[in-house]
């Protein structure tokens, strides 16, 4: 008769000593343990007599395991797997620090000396911010007039139009510094900044370049400087020597108002050359007739006559009567040969009645 087997019957009772399984990891335990506490002590001491490391675990004065022996192979295995394993845990935390930082563009790294003997570090950032606006719009005009035809009646206008405001602040190292300005609302060009900056060391011969908007200001009053430029300034240093170069292109220019009792004056120099074309009128007839004559020499001016004071009048269209005076203009004032003799006669005198 053949004996039944059955399934093994469940028992409270445990089997002692439990059996730890060896671990080949010098920090933490695998399976169902928990972690060493944070006072635990580890230490490798190598015993000459049976040539083998004796890894030993403390808590305090008490051991907390027994020492367990390696051989020379097997602390070796173990010592570069901590060391690998220290590696890539310091690699993923500077990788996950460098993640969490602020800026659209990840900090970079280059891992060359030549780069960082240059430009002083390996890091490159930049930051950019800013507001970019796109508009699509189309528009559809009907129109019921009976006089157009039915394709004119109805028109189709597609508008686009953009907005964009643009702020890049960089580093390139510890020497280089981008800083860029751009917005298609700006009132002037000069408002658009582009600027590139190098800083050398202070014993280094080039101390300063500057690309982009440079200014040149300047400490003297007989010559004044221009802060709106857009060029290349350099500044070096030989010795107690210091140079400053400057190659650039003027973008403002500089203008004086003066106002006295709520009247504008200003200073105005206006060559012969410089008239309005089909708009050059003479003062006088006596001035038309001797034109030709006074510049037939030219550059140099035949004329006798210099006039020193202009009064010009303009039309009160205001209807304003504080602080003004009425005159009235008739032809041939002055003149030696009147275009009208019956309203006025000439003079005895070839030049005008303001010359005699």
């Amino acid at each position: 008769m053949a004996q039944q087997q059955g399934n093994p019957v469940d028992s409270t009772k445990v089997k002692v000593p439990v059996k730890v399984p060896r671990s080949n990891n010098m920090r933490s335990r695998e399976g169902f343990f928990l972690p060493d506490p944070p006072n635990l002590e580890r230490s490798i001491e190598y015993d000459p007599v049976t040539n083998q490391y004796m890894l030993v675990e403390r808590v305090g004065n008490f051991m907390m395991r027994p020492p367990q022996y390696l051989t020379f192979a097997e602390y070796l295995r173990l010592s570069q797997k901590e060391a690998q394993r220290d590696n890539f845990r310091q690699s993923a935390d500077s990788y996950a620090y460098e993640s969490q930082q602020e800026g659209f563009v990840p900090r970079i790294k280059i891992r060359s000396r030549t780069f960082e003997r240059i430009f002083g570090s390996s890091d490159i950032s930049i930051k950019p911010q800013g507001s970019a606006e796109m508009i699509f719009a189309g528009q559809i005009n009907k129109n019921e007039n009976p006089l157009f035809n039915s394709r004119q009646r109805s028109q189709f206008n597609f508008n686009f139009d953009q907005r964009i405001q643009l702020n890049v602040t960089g580093n390139i190292g510890d020497r280089i510094k981008i800083a860029t300005n751009y917005n298609t609302d700006a009132q002037f060009q000069f408002d658009n900044q582009l600027k590139l900056d190098y800083t050398g060391k202070e014993d280094d011969i080039i101390q300063k370049i500057e690309a982009g908007t440079v200014s040149m200001p300047l400490n003297t009053t007989l010559i004044t400087g221009s802060q709106a430029l857009f060029g290349i300034k350099t500044k070096l240093r030989f010795g107690k020597l210091d140079v400053t170069n400057i190659f650039s292109q003027q973008r403002s220019q500089s203008k004086t108002i003066t106002i006295t009792n709520g009247s504008q004056q200003g200073e105005f120099r206006i060559t012969s050359a410089d008239y309005e074309a089909n708009k050059h009128y003479f003062l006088a007839q006596f001035f038309r007739n001797n034109y030709n004559n006074a510049l037939k020499n030219i550059p140099i001016i035949s004329s006798n006559i210099n006039i020193t004071k202009i009064e010009v009048w303009t039309t009160n269209r205001t209807n304003n009567t504080t602080d003004s005076r009425d005159i009235v203009g008739l032809l041939d004032l002055g003149e030696n040969v009147p275009f009208n003799s019956i309203a006025s006669t000439g003079g005895g005198s070839g030049l005008p009645a303001a010359f005699n």
